[in-house]
């Protein structure tokens, strides 16, 4: 019965989308396959400063696109506030 009620609530659609979005498989989810570990945390800043990059400045080649501009966007924005 709780095999049923499993198999009436999974949507193979999500499922699909989900292990897309993460990298996983099926049997690291299941069996316990290892799983890669996170890449390594940039601990140039520990605390938020406002105003301040929130990336490590020596880095922001690595950055990807939407994240570099987020970052542009949000030094910008600071910029103008402290004109006002």
């Amino acid at each position: 019965m709780l095999d049923q009620q499993i198999s009436a609530d999974l949507k193979f659609d999500e499922l699909e989308f989900f292990f897309a979005e993460t990298g996983l498989c099926l049997s690291q989810m299941i069996a316990g396959a290892p799983i890669k570990s996170a890449l390594e945390f940039d601990h140039w800043q520990n605390e938020y400063t406002y105003g301040k990059s929130l990336y490590n400045p020596t880095a922001l080649r690595k950055l990807r696109t939407q994240m570099y501009m987020l970052n542009k966007w949000y030094l910008t924005a600071c910029v103008r506030k402290a004109d006002d």
